[in-house]
């Protein structure tokens, strides 16, 4: 399971952000995670009030987890499959909730993808890297790291 967070720096109009992830002391498992943004627009108009930091959500409340264990993070991303207005709610937060919200068409199948080549075989998408255009940073990393994962038929190995 990842937690994967926002950036602190702004990029593509996205307000800047934190994660900060509550652990159990004894085991150190995470129990819960708090996202914190900066409304940049507002932080911007009075450059004589210091920036104020607010909690965005967190991912028990707002998605309405029983844990962060690792089954109920593979139950949220098949629910998420199934139902287009969490699976939007999930992307408007991704972004940092930096452009109006908009209800997507349909879920996206592939979140259970763990790299960016594994995500591209799920999406059908036949060239990981094209060498034409820029890679992403993602696609950088997963070549250097090799693909160490395989899915054969809908399992993977």
């Amino acid at each position: 399971m990842a937690l994967v967070t926002g950036s602190a720096s702004p990029e593509d109009g996205r307000n800047p952000s934190f994660t900060l992830i509550e652990f159990d002391e004894e085991y150190m498992v995470p129990l819960n995670s708090h996202v914190y943004y900066m409304d940049l627009g507002a932080a911007n108009a009075d450059l004589s009030v210091p920036p104020v930091w607010k909690e965005q959500y967190n991912l028990i409340e707002e998605y309405n987890l029983r844990d962060l264990s690792p089954s109920s993070m593979q139950e949220f991303a098949l629910k998420m499959q199934r139902d287009p207005k969490l699976a939007s709610r999930f992307e408007w937060n991704k972004d940092r909730r930096a452009f109006p919200y908009e209800e997507r068409p349909r879920p996206d199948q592939c979140l259970l993808a763990s790299e960016e080549f594994e995500w591209k075989d799920c999406i059908h998408r036949p060239v990981h890297i094209d060498l034409l255009n820029p890679p992403s940073p993602n696609d950088l990393g997963d070549f250097l790291i090799g693909r160490w994962i395989k899915v054969d038929g809908g399992r993977v190995e």
